[in-house]
C-alpha cells in the first residue's frame, strides 16, 4: 500500500511548520525594537508621526501573537486554527511590509492546512 508525501513527512512537515511560526513570533516582537531606533530621531522632533508608528508596533505585536497562538495549535494538533490564524498573521505582516517573513509564515498555514487529518 502507498503511503502519500503527507503521510509520510507530515510530522517533519509539523515541526517545520511549528519553527517558521517561531519566526513569525521573532519578526514579530523585534523589527518594532529596529523601527523605533530606525525612526528615533524623526520621531524625536516629529511628534506627528508618534500615532502611525504606534499602530505599526500593534500591528507586529498582533502577528506575533497571532504567531505564536499557530505556533501552540500546530503542537496541539490543532492545524485548521493554526491555518486560518496563520494566514490572518501572514496578512498583517504583509500590511507592515515584511514580505519575506510573511511569505513563510503564509506557506507554514498552507502546510498545516494540507498535514490535516481528514
Amino acid at each position: 500500500m502507498s503511503l502519500s508525501f503527507f503521510e509520510v513527512y507530515r510530522q517533519q512537515m509539523l515541526e517545520a511548520v511549528g519553527l517558521i511560526f517561531l519566526f513569525g513570533v521573532v519578526v514579530g516582537f523585534l523589527s518594532p525594537l529596529y523601527l523605533a531606533v530606525e525612526r528615533y530621531v524623526f520621531l524625536s522632533v516629529f511628534l506627528t508621526a508618534m500615532p502611525s508608528f504606534l499602530l505599526e508596533v500593534a500591528v507586529y505585536f498582533s502577528a506575533a501573537i497571532l504567531c505564536l497562538t499557530c505556533y501552540w495549535n500546530v503542537k496541539k494538533e490543532r492545524l485548521g486554527l493554526a491555518s486560518v490564524r496563520g494566514v490572518v498573521a501572514a496578512g498583517l505582516l504583509i500590511i507592515n511590509g515584511t514580505w519575506p517573513a510573511s511569505l513563510l509564515v503564509l506557506g507554514a498555514a498552507v502546510i498545516s492546512s494540507l498535514c490535516q487529518k481528514r
